[in-house]
């Protein structure tokens, strides 16, 4: 309140949900309240408002004029709702935008600015237009310590009783804080803690209940993330023959994978994997068409696959980014958004599926290196993207052609190994937590898939509608194991197989028999 009243321009700088948009409100509604003989007045802005009906050269810098000289002659101070904005918008480039022309008014005291960044965005700030920063004075707004978000708790349950007659229960804010401060570590207290738990509060009224309890803070959570409640109570036990049960279920033939997947599932629900990285990351070294990315399904659904509407799995398929000119559609830049970070930020609970891996550009393993080491990938702008939450998996077929065929045993693990070694920068191969080997099928895994894939196909809607069961024979499984695998291909042509030799006639023999 003191700084902005002095006439400063000002930044408040603090991390996501830190409390700066509430700070600077208070502070505006304590100046505006003492009635001074010269009444300040506060102007609220998004950047691209100053842009929005810009049609010719030069318009918005006359927009921008207009606005200086409105502010001057109502006594007003600006508050940029967006302050990095301002350095992309404009020109092609931080050295014509908005902010570059208003350094100039800034630096004469003609206009007065206030805002907020992230640490982050101020950095990026500072490296691209260091003159328009210099004429702020900074705040740094720091997270509250435990027993202070908890008095913002007090506070919130007092005022859900009073004015919704829904009682938020002590032990359900204790939950939510814990659950927070692991799972959303890379946002900050107590935003993070009233975006949650005002959730909660919309579900409880929806279902007009009048209590709030762990079990609804658990709910919630759970349709957010996708996990568990296994992950998300200590009380509940994970035990590892269920455990190894569910995979040996749904993935055939690689028990040495299972081993690695149980591995992840274990270190997780114990709170041992590192909050600064992401939750795993794996390579699935393997011929093609042994179950990697069947493995990574598997996986997607365990971890994520309880309450997101969405597909818990981002698959992006690596050889669309073989050229270099490819890593700003991967990961983005300047105002554009990479499909890398679209995807991520959408689901930030999910597993990511980097499929081929050594068909990218070598720039795309250098971009993915802070990626795999702390979790996050910051843009020019200070953007963050948080990958902590997600497991991260590369499938690659480097060393497969050494495979041993199928019906004599598995791959050589070295062989994978090895040409993975050769193949990537040690700065690379040293940031994956597990290069997991997938070896070649036996006839009996491929049976074994055969049924799993026929097991499914009397769950579709066609045979359920109207109440068909079906029975297949073993001569029929054997036949289909037969013509659904390829030396060089796998188990990979098994649904082709199965759609010729067995959908399409029976689709023919339902349309003949309504």
């Amino acid at each position: 309140e003191k700084v902005v009243s002095t006439r400063s321009n000002v930044l408040l700088v603090g991390g996501h949900g830190t409390g700066k948009s509430a700070v600077l409100r208070q502070a505006i509604r304590k100046i505006t309240a003492k009635k001074a003989k010269t009444e300040l007045t506060f102007w609220q802005l998004m950047t691209q408002r100053i842009t929005a009906r810009a049609k010719y050269l030069g318009e918005w810098q006359e927009n921008v004029e207009e606005l200086v000289y409105a502010l001057e002659s109502a006594n007003g101070i600006l508050w940029i709702l967006d302050v990095v904005q301002l350095l992309q918008t404009g020109g092609e480039g931080p050295e014509d935008s908005i902010a570059a022309f208003l350094t100039a008014f800034l630096q004469a005291g003609k206009i007065q600015i206030v805002g907020e960044v992230t640490p982050p965005q101020l950095e990026s700030m500072r490296r691209l237009l260091p003159g328009f920063v210099e004429t702020f004075q900074l705040v740094t707004l720091e997270e509250l310590p435990e027993h202070r978000v908890k008095r913002i708790f007090d506070h919130l349950a007092s005022y859900s009783a009073q004015q919704y007659k829904i009682d938020l229960t002590k032990d359900a804010s204790a939950l939510a804080y814990r659950l927070l401060q692991r799972y959303y570590s890379y946002e900050r207290f107590p935003g993070k803690g009233i975006k949650f738990l005002g959730q909660c509060l919309s579900q409880a009224q929806k279902k007009q209940v009048q209590q709030i309890g762990q079990p609804d803070v658990i709910a919630n959570f759970i349709d957010q993330t996708g996990m568990p409640e296994l992950f998300l109570r200590d009380d509940l036990l994970l035990e590892a023959s269920t455990l190894r049960a569910y995979f040996e279920d749904r993935i055939i033939g690689q028990p040495e994978a299972i081993d690695y997947l149980c591995n992840v599932v274990k270190i997780f629900k114990a709170g041992l994997n590192s909050p600064f990285k992401p939750i795993a990351t794996l390579l699935f070294s393997g011929p093609t068409g042994v179950g990697k990315t069947a493995s990574t399904k598997v996986l997607a659904e365990y971890f994520f696959g309880k309450g997101q509407q969405k597909s818990p799995l981002i698959r992006i398929d690596m050889s669309e980014f073989q050229h270099p000119g490819m890593l700003a559609r991967f990961i983005g830049a300047g105002g554009e958004v990479g499909k890398l970070v679209q995807e991520v930020r959408e689901r930030p609970f999910s597993v990511l599926l980097l499929d081929e891996i050594e068909k990218a550009d070598p720039s795309i393993f250098d971009a993915l290196l802070t990626v795999l080491d702390e979790g996050r990938l910051v843009d020019a702008y200070g953007r963050v993207t948080n990958f902590r939450n997600t497991i991260i998996i590369m499938t690659s077929n480097l060393g497969a052609s050494n495979r041993t065929p199928v019906g004599f045993g598995g791959g050589n693990a070295t062989n994978y190994e090895s040409a993975i070694g050769k193949f990537f920068r040690p700065e690379f191969v040293n940031r994956i937590d597990h290069i997991v080997p997938f070896q070649a099928l036996a006839p009996a895994d491929i049976l074994a898939i055969t049924r799993l894939e026929l097991d499914g196909i009397r769950q579709r809607e066609g045979f359920q509608k109207r109440s068909l069961s079906l029975a297949f024979g073993e001569s029929l499984e054997q036949y289909l194991a037969q013509v659904g695998y390829d030396e060089r291909y796998g188990a990979r042509p098994l649904q082709r197989a199965l759609e010729k030799e067995l959908i399409a006639p029976l689709a023919k023999w339902l349309v003949k028999q309504p």
